[in-house]
């Protein structure tokens, strides 16, 4: 199994389950993987040297799917010039499963865009740490970020980010929070 297929069988893990998140602040949203999700958290809009790829004629959820039906094949995507944007985000795609794994005592984080000088569009994220920049070990973060439609009162992934500073994290507000999952 090739890295792009194995992040479909992660989302479609993913989308096989809903997610209760409970903050400390009494917010309390259900987060769900819609197939148009996909393509955005795997960084597809990053590779515009492929047409068809970042920005999909017929809709990111039918992408989804004809990626998910061998319709769109893993070299189309591999044989970017610009893979190497999103490489980390595919090769550590199954984190996001870590992040929402079920538990109390997580940290959630309420995400101001202005302290990480940041375009990300997100009320909060999740994450997993390796290493500890307190002790000056090599940092990498895995990050979901989460959206807020706040007409429909929704709860959306938003992104998902692999990084090795403390970029996001600096000057942030972190709750904690529990995960269920309801399906």
């Amino acid at each position: 199994m090739g890295a792009i297929e194995r992040t479909v069988a992660v989302y479609e893990r993913l989308k096989g389950r809903k997610y209760k998140v409970t903050v400390e602040n009494r917010i309390e949203f259900v987060l769900d993987f819609d197939k148009k999700y996909y393509h955005h958290l795997a960084g597809y809009h990053y590779l515009t040297d492929v047409a068809g790829i970042a920005a999909p004629v017929y809709g990111k959820a039918r992408f989804y799917q004809r990626l998910k039906n061998g319709r769109i094949k893993e070299n189309e995507i591999l044989c970017s010039q610009l893979f190497h944007n999103i490489a980390e985000r595919i090769e550590y795609f199954g984190m996001i499963e870590e992040i929402l794994s079920a538990g109390a005592c997580k940290i959630i984080v309420e995400f101001d865009r202005r302290k990480a000088d940041s375009d990300i569009e997100a009320k909060f994220y999740l994450y997993q740490r390796r290493g500890n920049p307190l002790l000056r070990e090599p940092v990498t973060y895995y990050m979901l970020f989460i959206g807020c439609d706040k007409e429909r009162n929704q709860y959306y992934p938003a992104t998902y980010i692999v990084e090795h500073s403390t970029k996001y994290a600096a000057g942030q507000t972190m709750l904690n929070c529990k995960i269920e999952w309801i399906e």
